[in-house]
């Protein structure tokens, strides 16, 4: 889209992700809408830093930007790993999490997002091309 961009979070010669220097870009930025994290990081496979996450979710939510943290492998978190738990501390925060890894349903292509209701309302009109088969649904 005209007048978007996309821009990468820094990262250490190992992969891990520069929280701290991401909340700082946040916190100088004016254009961000959005932040968008996988969690376990990928590819590293480690969970993300839960004090400095809180710190990007708090400084994105003074700013009106919204955090996106992607648990597709969120199976192979402990609870206190996850970044659920922000969704009922946050506005802003919305975690989305597929069944296609750790329950083996590729095919079938289940998810489900967690937010506040606004967001889970925003969702709502997004069209998703691959729905679930009508065998998927049964079961």
């Amino acid at each position: 889209m005209e007048g978007n961009s996309y821009d990468t979070a820094f990262s250490d010669s190992d992969f891990t992700p520069q929280l701290d220097k991401l909340a700082e870009l946040l916190e100088g930025s004016e254009n961000v809408s959005g932040v968008y994290l996988d969690n376990p990081n990928n590819p590293t496979g480690k969970a993300l830093d839960q004090e400095k996450l809180k710190t990007i979710i708090e400084v994105a939510q003074k700013k009106g930007i919204l955090v996106v943290i992607d648990e597709a492998y969120g199976d192979f978190l402990t609870d206190e790993q996850s970044g659920m738990k922000y969704v009922q501390m946050f506005d802003n925060v919305l975690v989305v999490r597929s069944m296609s890894k750790g329950y083996g349903l590729a095919r079938d292509r289940i998810g489900y997002a967690l937010g506040n209701k606004d967001l889970i309302k925003g969702l709502s009109p997004i069209f998703v091309p691959f729905e679930p088969s009508e065998k998927s649904l049964v079961l």
